[in-house]
């Protein structure tokens, strides 16, 4: 009998510990990280043609040739630019940040460069119009504004007294002079509000 309680208590805790064991795993407790030593194999580098350097002699030319990507570069983008010692703040820079300058195309820039591009932006956002964000916001023209607009209430009242007392309807017709929008449900004594004007 205790053989088999001892053999039953055995498998319990071998089951148990491979339920663990396959809880770990699910939930990554297994999981293992990229080795960070590990080198990678890459192509050699290119050998040069000569593996001598000869010693620089002093006053001699420099023997590199001049590539013809530079020759076709600067028959594209021509030499039509202002001097760069003429240009304002490099009156301070050494000869060699000059030449430097140089080599790497800095004598071509515009030297008027931010007034002409704040001169572009000043006429592509209006050209000085003191309305433009009125005409944003308020899109709508004044066209719907022109024009006389007839005050019902007195006409209707005119045209019943009109009628009463046999005279012609047609003499004088109330109008309401406003002088910008909303000027008419003022003067019939209706306020439309902060929104009902946006949409008047």
């Amino acid at each position: 009998m205790k053989k088999i309680f001892a053999l039953t208590c055995v498998v319990a805790v071998v089951g148990l510990t491979s339920a663990c064991e396959g809880d770990r795993s699910f939930f990554g407790g297994n999981k293992k990280a990229p080795d960070e030593f590990a080198v990678y194999s890459r192509a050699p580098l290119s050998i040069p043609p000569e593996f001598g350097l000869r010693p620089p002699r002093p006053g001699a030319t420099r023997p590199q040739v001049v590539a013809p990507r530079n020759d076709a570069r600067k028959a594209l983008l021509g030499a039509s630019a202002v001097p760069l010692e003429s240009q304002t703040g490099n009156e301070n820079l050494s000869p060699g940040m000059l030449a430097l300058l140089k080599e790497t195309g800095a004598d071509q820039a515009e030297p008027e460069i931010r007034t002409l591009v704040n001169r572009e932006t000043y006429l592509l956002s209006g050209g000085g119009d003191k309305n433009f964000v009125d005409n944003i916001l308020f899109w709508r023209k004044d066209a719907t504004l022109q024009g006389a607009v007839i005050n019902p209430e007195v006409e209707d009242r005119q045209i019943r007294v009109k009628k009463s007392g046999g005279e012609a309807v047609s003499d004088q017709t109330p109008t309401i002079q406003r002088s910008g929008g909303g000027q008419s449900d003022r003067d019939n004594g209706k306020s439309k509000g902060f929104w009902g004007s946006l949409f008047d």
